[in-house]
């Protein structure tokens, strides 16, 4: 695939008016791609290792109503 004449025109523009060049604008949208992918996988691990830790949570586990509102015991 090519780049048509009008877009690169547009793309030395807006890099000329950001300071920067073409290339440098290219290279950083790919780092960002490979970016994106990586906060994804870390997410997926990050919620993998949440799912694994609370898999032993029952609600039965829970304290009682009153022992949670029992403020003789707290002081």
């Amino acid at each position: 695939m090519t780049v048509s004449d009008e877009a690169y025109r547009r793309a030395r523009l807006h890099a000329a008016q950001a300071g920067t060049s073409v290339s440098r604008m290219v290279a950083d949208f790919l780092w960002s791609v490979g970016d994106d992918d990586l906060a994804i996988a870390e997410a997926a691990t990050a919620r993998e290792a949440l799912a694994q830790r609370i898999t032993g949570f029952r609600a039965s586990d829970r304290l009682p109503r009153d022992d949670i509102h029992d403020r003789a015991a707290i002081r």
